[in-house]
């Protein structure tokens, strides 16, 4: 008895998804281990630096002070 159509297209169409999906893994699998990579180069290389954290020269507090003239507190 031969294979019914529905079952071969059937077949078909799971196996495209199936290998569709397997191969997004490995592409997310890929761009993971890469950002892995470069979060650690990352790491290393801001322990290594010779700033500390809250002496940047070139950071200016952002908070201003800001008064409404009309503004009676009522």
């Amino acid at each position: 008895c031969p294979p019914s159509l529905v079952a071969i297209v059937a077949a078909s169409v799971a196996s495209v998804a199936l290998i569709g999906v397997l191969l997004l893994m490995l592409v997310k699998l890929l761009l993971y281990m890469k950002d892995l990579k470069e979060f650690r180069k990352f790491e290393n290389e801001k322990k290594k630096s010779r700033w500390a954290e809250a002496d940047n020269p070139l950071f200016k507090n952002a908070t201003t002070t800001v008064t409404n003239p009309t503004f009676t507190g009522e």
